[in-house]
């Protein structure tokens, strides 16, 4: 249950930062990117708090003021993630950050299926809507994505984890 919960959880900070490059610049995505992840912490009744390294190569301070993930078990809901405060992303800078995360799972018996294929690393029928909002020098954006293979994003994980056993 716990590798299944740092997979969710870096997944959010992950897809947040994909979401700030969703605007269908590229040069936006080489500027903001995870770097790699460091470490997760904390339980379901608590949070969780994830430690990333973040690089922002801009020439502005982004605030990740909000952000919500939802994961989907052939279309339904199983999982909620969402941004508990706000994380700051200094600019021209790489910086370790500790992201806050609440989590939440439903109670039904696809979400079982679902850890146990996760735990074999099979994320087929594994999706994410996410809705991510960013500011920059006073302008707030909203970036929301549907249906994003949950395979595609653990694959993306996979390269950036140190030291975690998931």
């Amino acid at each position: 249950m716990k590798r299944f919960i740092k997979y969710i959880a870096v997944a959010l900070m992950l897809v947040a930062t994909l979401g700030l490059s969703s605007c269908g610049e590229k040069k936006a995505e080489e500027k903001i990117k995870v770097v790699s992840i460091d470490g997760v912490k904390g339980s379901f009744s608590n949070g969780w708090r994830v430690t990333l390294t973040i690089e922002n190569k801009t020439g502005y301070n982004i605030r990740i003021r909000n952000a919500n993930l939802f994961l989907k078990f052939n279309g339904h809901k199983f999982a909620n993630l969402a941004l508990t405060n706000g994380v700051k992303l200094p600019r021209r800078s790489t910086t370790q950050i500790e992201v806050p995360i609440k989590t939440s799972l439903s109670a039904s018996l696809s979400t079982l299926k679902m850890l146990g294929q996760i735990k074999k690393h099979d994320f087929k029928g594994i999706t994410a809507d996410y809705s991510v909002t960013v500011s920059a020098m006073g302008i707030k954006r909203t970036f929301d994505g549907s249906d994003i293979s949950f395979k595609d994003v653990a694959q993306k994980l996979k390269a950036k984890i140190k030291n975690l056993k998931l």
